[in-house]
């Protein structure tokens, strides 16, 4: 089966609805305090990864701060959850496709702490957290008209031609990168190296 099969084939299992609403506040104070949970985490990466903790130096402390205010207006917001919904205007289906590529994440996140608490790793539930991910990637491809090949193309571009130009993965590269080069490249673009 081939990226545009697999795209056809689960489009036809989506869950679609014609309009979102939803406690927007709360939606925004929780997606907030994800996006700095995920900050945190690539600081983490990158301390292990490349050998550095600037990420970590720089802005650790000031992820804990927003974690925890998150944290707190989410408590405080819990219980009005499901009141003051109001339309958003925003693409249900883009929406759909994003929110699950998140949920899907923290599935192989408690994947991973679960083998770091000493249990093996379930290759079978990896795969299928993992294709569900590309399940949600088929539908937000689909919603913005996206080509899956080509934008898997421009990505090895970005990375190859961009970011690691001597052959292979170096932490000075990861660290200091060429954003406008690397843009021109999953525009699809040549720009002169």
């Amino acid at each position: 089966m081939n990226l545009k099969e697999y795209q056809q084939e689960a489009l036809q299992t989506e869950s679609k609805v014609d309009q979102l609403q939803f406690n927007l506040r709360f939606i925004r104070t929780v997606f907030s305090m994800y996006i700095s949970m995920t900050e945190f985490m690539d600081a983490v990466k990158k301390q292990v990864y490349y050998g550095k903790s600037t990420k970590m130096d720089e802005k650790g402390e000031q992820f804990l701060y927003q974690i925890d205010n998150y944290i707190q207006n989410i408590v405080s917001m819990y219980r009005d959850r499901n009141h003051n919904n109001v339309p958003v205007d925003t693409d249900p289906r883009l929406f759909h496709g994003i929110l699950g590529m998140a949920t899907e994440s923290g599935e192989l996140v408690s994947v991973l702490l679960k083998n770091l608490a000493g249990e093996p790793v379930d290759p079978i539930n990896v795969q299928e957290e993992m294709n569900d991910s590309n399940w949600y990637q088929a539908i937000i491809h689909d919603t913005l008209g996206l080509d899956w090949e080509e934008g898997l193309q421009r990505n090895i571009d970005k990375l190859q031609k961009r970011r690691y130009k001597s052959g292979g993965f170096t932490a000075a590269e990861a660290e200091n990168r060429d954003l406008v080069g690397e843009r021109v490249a999953l525009e699809g673009g040549h720009q002169s190296p």
